[in-house]
């Protein structure tokens, strides 16, 4: 049967059918094309927590992880809207990367941000890390969630939290001497700014955990599961201090929770993805940690560590 051009010039036509786009009519020429759910979580930022002695107290608490999902009435982190589904294909190679947790950076230093977690063309940044305290202290780092800024033990200077991308900003530490840090962003809400309440320095509240109800589908067991909550900030040294802020509501120090630090070191991020059970998928390159569920007629796939590219058959 011949091929030609059609009057459109992205149009082709076979026989009296038209092929546009991948389509013949509206049949899709590619067999296993199919819609796919995630929710994609970037790995916590880290704090320094009260581990060693003068030098790290002051400190902000880490943001939590990017959180994007396609879920409508979950909704993405920092109050934004759910992305669209993914249309993926099988025998095209697609990047999945679960971003570990930020680790501390020292007495009187910054730790690092979590590490970004991919799934296809959806990245969840990692979330910032928490600005250490110091005479001169330094804000949080930005990130998924931003973490929260360091207070000041000497001399002058003023911090502020770092901002979101796929979550809500940290807030400043506590503009007085020997204060206390300010509380990392989390998905559902920003960190609190540490502040002083007549002679006590109080250290700010980490940002709220959100609810992936695409995680809870996969686990099918009842439980609510929350991810990227922010650290609370690190308290004063011994100067009438009330201790270190709370994390974040719905907070989970566990793994893949994306959780920002209180501590020198944050918890994993997570990836979940959703598609028709008629569809498997092997590890092309690298080395990725899944466990997959058929419920019904779709599979749920779990990546909980690794880096690497897998395609659907």
């Amino acid at each position: 049967m011949p091929i030609h051009l059609s009057e459109s010039p992205s149009t082709l036509k076979v026989g009296e059918a038209n092929v546009t786009a991948g389509y013949i009519g509206t049949t899709s020429i590619y067999p296993n094309e199919f819609p796919t759910d995630f929710v994609v979580i970037g790995g916590g930022g880290a704090s320094n927590a009260n581990v060693g002695g003068f030098g790290y107290y002051y400190t902000g608490g880490g943001g939590g992880g990017g959180f994007r999902t396609s879920i409508t009435g979950d909704g993405n982190g920092g109050g934004n809207a759910a992305d669209s589904q993914l249309i993926l294909y099988s025998t095209v190679e697609y990047t999945v990367t679960v971003g570990d947790g930020g680790t501390g950076g020292g007495a009187y230093a910054t730790g690092t941000n979590g590490e970004d977690s991919v799934f296809a063309t959806i990245t969840s940044l990692g979330g910032g890390a928490g600005g250490a305290g110091g005479s001169t202290p330094t804000n949080g780092v930005n990130g998924g969630s931003g973490g929260g800024g360091g207070s000041r033990i000497s001399g002058y200077g003023l911090s502020s939290g770092g901002t979101g991308t796929n979550g809500y900003a940290g807030a400043g530490g506590g503009p007085f001497l020997n204060g206390a840090g300010g509380g990392g962003g989390g998905a559902a809400s920003a960190g609190s700014a540490a502040y002083q309440s007549g002679g006590n320095y109080v250290a700010g509240t980490g940002g709220n955990a959100q609810r992936s109800t695409l995680a809870e589908e996969y686990h099918n067991d009842g439980s609510q599961r929350w991810f990227s909550a922010g650290g609370g900030g690190i308290s004063a040294f011994l100067y009438n201090s009330t201790g270190n802020g709370p994390n974040g509501t719905n907070h989970s120090t566990a793994a893949n929770t994306g959780m920002g630090a209180q501590t020198t070191a944050a918890t994993s991020g997570a990836i979940y993805i959703k598609y028709t059970n008629t569809i498997s998928f092997s590890v092309t390159t690298g080395s990725l940690t899944s466990t997959t569920n058929t419920i019904g007629d779709y599979k749920y796939t779990f990546f909980s560590a690794g880096n690497g590219t897998i395609t659907f058959l």
